[in-house]
């Protein structure tokens, strides 16, 4: 609390207090020549020069005052906010020229909330000068969650923008969208054939949408588009997918022996020397690791032998 600081700290602050009752002094512009008699008084958030504002602390947030003068004097300091009554705390001081004096009113508290004073008023010599400068204690404010989207398929595409993977004909398909705060989010999905668009109130946390399997109408390339609108922040995302026929096993070709041979595999054998088509070990009929004109031979003496 900013009342408990005052009444604790302001004691020991300077080297020399006094109470300045009913001291007398008059108001004395300095002489040609001379320098200015003048005070400062701001606080660890702003505030110096003539008649400038401290800025704003949230509560938890420590306060620090600063006075300093161009030359020795007798002051006085009055703190005047919601907690410390009035007329406010006075704290009186005698200041040497070219110091900076802290006065240090610990952790702003729920019950200081509100605008605060501070005033300075010196005397050196005949001189007079003084300062005011203010501040404001406000509620301690919650850290504010950025929004932030993200949407993605159980294949990729996590993060920003990124591809969301390849589906054959038959797999399920599901759609993932991450918002991090409460949102009104929008969607629209393009396919091959038509598009599909909604709108829903997520709160923070992640969504699914299962789009069942893949069909062979839905072949092609899709693309998901999401956007998120939390008061005035604004975020974006979007991932591609793309859906594909299943290819059909190839079937191997047996091996060839005696009991299977054609004068087709023995053609195929020798092109597969020549280069024409490409190397199937299943032709090595001699088992030497390589398919050549060996094989061929070998190939068609079994099927003219089974014939």
């Amino acid at each position: 609390m900013i009342k408990d600081g005052v009444l604790k700290i302001l004691a020991v602050i300077l080297s020399c207090i006094l109470v300045l009752l009913g001291m007398p002094y008059s108001i004395v512009a300095a002489s040609d020549g001379d320098v200015a008699f003048t005070v400062d008084v701001w606080t660890n958030k702003g505030g110096q020069g003539a008649n400038v504002a401290g800025g704003i602390y949230e509560v938890g947030e420590d306060i620090i005052i600063y006075l300093k003068a161009n030359e020795d004097c007798q002051a006085s300091v009055i703190i005047s906010g919601p907690s410390t009554g009035y007329p406010g705390q006075l704290v009186d001081a005698m200041p040497k020229a070219g110091e900076t004096y802290t006065l240090p009113l610990g952790e702003a508290g729920e019950i200081d909330i509100g605008q605060w004073e501070i005033s300075l008023d010196a005397a050196s010599g005949e001189q007079f000068a003084s300062d005011t400068s203010w501040f404001t204690v406000v509620a301690a404010q919650s850290p504010t969650t950025p929004l932030t989207l993200d949407v993605w398929t159980n294949k990729g595409g996590e993060g920003r923008y990124v591809s969301g993977g390849a589906y054959n004909v038959g797999e399920e398909i599901i759609i993932s969208v991450e918002v991090s705060i409460t949102s009104e989010v929008t969607w629209t999905l393009t396919g091959p054939l038509d598009t599909d668009s909604g709108e829903q109130l997520m709160d923070a946390g992640t969504y699914d949408l299962n789009l069942g399997q893949a069909e062979e109408a839905d072949i092609g390339q899709w693309r998901m588009v999401v956007e998120a609108r939390a008061d005035w922040a604004y975020a974006y995302d979007a991932t591609s997918f793309t859906i594909v026929a299943v290819e059909p096993e190839k079937e191997a070709t047996p091996k060839i022996d005696a009991s299977n041979a054609t004068e087709l595999y023995a053609l195929m054998a020798l092109k597969m020397f020549e280069g024409v088509l490409p190397v199937d070990l299943s032709m090595d009929a001699n088992g030497d690791g390589q398919v050549n004109v060996e094989d061929a031979r070998l190939i068609l003496k079994w099927s003219v032998n089974g014939k």
